[in-house]
């Protein structure tokens, strides 16, 4: 998700360009723009995913279809929010009308105060899939000391994991640019166990046999509920925001929410 160039410049290829819209404008073009990540399964990847159905059921509430405006991860949510809700990017690609999975803690969107942030639809948390025959138990992690383990480059897990906790540090820990090669190691045996975030070990490893996903046991280092994720438009936008949020309370009441993360075997956390 770092390749920001490759991927802004292969997008306009595809795509026209965009620029965030009232509801009025929304709804008389007839489209809502999605800004959505790219390979982030199970969420966003090549056009399917949690997001990108979330995304079409919203549109379905509003009375619009849906176009995507796929996007690699900046170095930062703010660079995200920046590119693809407020301004655009340099190239010109966006801004979307609206993206996905934006974090909702409170001091994240007080400083991103040119976009609205709302709409919470699941909570995420960190979590272990391990083999269950090298790994029994998960008492703590004191457990994955001297055993091969993966976690995505430059993300939370390698950041704690490659760092002394309690006296305990991995020493055999292997990282990955795409986390579906390291789920992919773990099934063949090359590793004991990943961390990753819950709903991509649940949607990659949670049918497996032999195999379990468990909340990784982290006091204190992570919040214990995890992170919840939402949705974001431009700050001037209310009536957007508005119709958005209606809609979103609508499919969590209506069970569609929670039809969508089964459907993609993820077990979704109520915010």
């Amino acid at each position: 998700m770092k390749h920001l160039l490759i991927g802004l410049i292969a997008a306009l290829s595809l795509t026209t360009a965009a620029q965030a819209r009232s509801l009025d404008e929304v709804r008389s073009s007839g489209t809502l723009t999605v800004a959505i990540y790219n390979d982030f399964a199970p969420f966003s990847d090549d056009a399917k995913g949690i997001d990108v159905d979330i995304a079409r059921a919203l549109g379905e509430k509003l009375g619009v279809k849906v176009s995507f405006l796929p996007f690699d991860a900046d170095e930062s949510m703010d660079d995200d929010l920046r590119n693809m809700v407020w301004k655009g990017t340099v190239l010109g690609y966006g801004p979307a009308d609206m993206m996905m999975h934006v974090p909702t803690e409170a001091a994240f969107a007080n400083r991103n105060d040119k976009v609205a942030i709302f709409g919470t639809y699941f909570r995420d948390t960190l979590q272990i899939a391990r083999n269950l025959e090298r790994l029994p138990e998960l008492r703590d992690m004191a457990v994955l000391d001297k055993e091969p383990v993966g976690v995505e480059a430059d993300s939370l897990g390698s950041m704690i994991l490659g760092s002394p906790y309690g006296g305990h540090r991995v020493a055999d820990l292997h990282h990955y640019v795409k986390l579906e090669e390291a789920f992919a190691d773990l099934k063949a045996g090359k590793l004991s166990a990943v961390m990753a975030l819950g709903s991509q070990a649940e949607a990659a490893m949670g049918k497996e046999s032999g195999f379990r996903v468990a909340m990784a046991p982290l006091p204190g280092r992570v919040p214990p509920g995890g992170w919840s994720f939402g949705l974001a438009v431009k700050s001037d936008y209310t009536q957007l925001a508005d119709a958005l949020k209606q809609a979103m309370a609508t499919l969590e009441s209506d069970g569609t929410l929670d039809r969508i993360f089964t459907a993609h075997g993820v077990k979704r956390l109520a915010p």
